[in-house]
């Protein structure tokens, strides 16, 4: 998404984003593009553990780019951070939570009633009826929140029902321990409006 459209970019909206596919592909070893001193297009992928160690330039130490080999795909996210930040051209990173779809497989799995039921303290279900007329089972998973630039949204897909981000809200206050208890014991902070 260029900087001239982040004006569209709203908390409570779900776009496709450019997300790393896979997270197998950050487990170590890595991957990494070796480029060739004569021409920096071109080069090698080694597979490696990799050398973090700051390099001295001058009396100080900085830390060395790597070029890592990873893949992507576009996953839905729904964004989760403020308008202010959303918006501003100040701001280039903004924070959201993944979609994911519920396989056949998963709905054997213990927990699977617990997210249609919104009883799961971490996932929340935003079912998606299909042009067909068939339902896409969806959930939210906030235990995954993640910074993203603004840039590696691709597209604007749908907004956020108003129950669905209510109870993301909650998940966000109640998982991120943002709640304060009031002297009866029930929450006493309530999240900001965007």
């Amino acid at each position: 998404m260029s900087k001239s459209n982040w004006h569209e970019i709203e908390r409570g909206h779900v776009f496709e984003a450019a997300m790393l596919y896979s997270p197998s592909d950050t487990n170590r070893p890595l991957y990494f593009f070796e480029e060739d001193p004569a021409d920096p297009s071109t080069g090698v992928v080694v597979r490696r553990v990799g050398d973090f160690a700051p390099k001295k330039i001058g009396r100080t130490y900085a830390a060395r780019p790597q070029r890592l080999v990873i893949g992507i795909k576009p996953r839905r996210v729904v964004i989760v951070s403020n308008n202010k930040i959303n918006q501003h051209h100040d701001f280039e990173y903004i924070m959201v939570a993944p979609i994911f779809t519920i396989k056949p497989d998963d709905e054997k799995k213990p927990g699977y009633q617990k997210i249609i039921d919104d009883d799961h303290p971490y996932f929340i279900y935003v079912p998606r009826t299909l042009p067909d007329g068939k339902v896409l089972k969806r959930y939210i998973d906030v235990s995954q929140l993640i910074s993203i630039h603004k840039g590696i949204l691709l597209e604007k897909k749908e907004v956020l029902e108003t129950d669905r981000m209510g109870l993301l809200e909650d998940l966000l206050i109640e998982n991120l321990d943002l709640g304060a208890e009031g002297e009866d014991g029930q929450q006493a902070f309530v999240a900001a409006k965007s």
